[in-house]
């Protein structure tokens, strides 16, 4: 999101609806293409593992302990450990997002666009990776699904993943109001993730049928 938002404030200076809309939502899609890719290989790697509690109670650890790592951001934001874009790694970005604007040509730009979108998504699953572990291992714990029923609960997750990015980008494209995530915005959301993953987190390792009966 912050990535997206940083994008979408270098191209009001554009001042061009139609790029601003094919650029941003060209983004959006990228998201969640690679999200999509990541999730499909997370559900075939625990398919292969089969039900095994251990590894259930394994991601439950990792879970948690990144949820609680999500919890000290809205008190210790960024300070010591923290599972946001590294600083080292930001200058690159935005050279990426310069160079997209100084591109020559429309289809120039566009590529640019979609190699940001593509780099900058492989960084952040690192960060992000909690949610979308937890919910490809329950789609693998259910055994009433198949592989067709999987794929598209995770089509339908991935949807739900891009809808606030693409309401971003619209709202941009009326308004050309730019608009900036907040250290408080930050802490807001870090503070949301980190319960969730400590909630989910314990499930795991404590009553995972909890997440399996309908």
């Amino acid at each position: 999101m912050w990535v997206l938002l940083v994008l979408l404030g270098i191209l009001t200076h554009v001042k061009s609806k139609t790029r601003l809309l094919l650029f941003g939502g060209a983004f959006v899609v990228m998201s969640g293409v690679v999200y999509f890719l990541f999730m499909t290989i997370w559900v075939s790697l625990f398919a292969l593992m089969g039900l095994s509690r251990a590894i259930t109670i394994v991601l439950g650890a990792v879970v948690l302990v990144m949820g609680l790592i999500n919890l000290k951001e809205t008190i210790w934001f960024k300070k010591g450990v923290s599972l946001v874009i590294p600083d080292a790694v930001k200058p690159k970005i935005y050279k990426r997002m310069r160079g997209i604007t100084r591109a020559a040509s429309l289809p120039a730009a566009l590529l640019g666009v979609l190699t940001l979108a593509f780099f900058v998504n492989l960084i952040e699953l690192g960060c992000t990776l909690g949610l979308p572990a937890i919910y490809t291992r329950v789609l693998t714990l259910r055994q009433d699904l198949g592989a067709a029923g999987r794929y598209l609960f995770i089509a339908l997750y991935n949807l739900a993943y891009v809808v606030p990015l693409a309401i971003i980008v619209l709202a941009y494209a009326v308004t050309f109001h730019r608009m900036t995530l907040s250290e408080r915005g930050a802490k807001i959301l870090k503070g949301v993730s980190g319960v969730l993953l400590v909630v989910f987190g314990l499930i795991l390792i404590l009553a995972p049928e909890l997440l399996t009966t309908t």
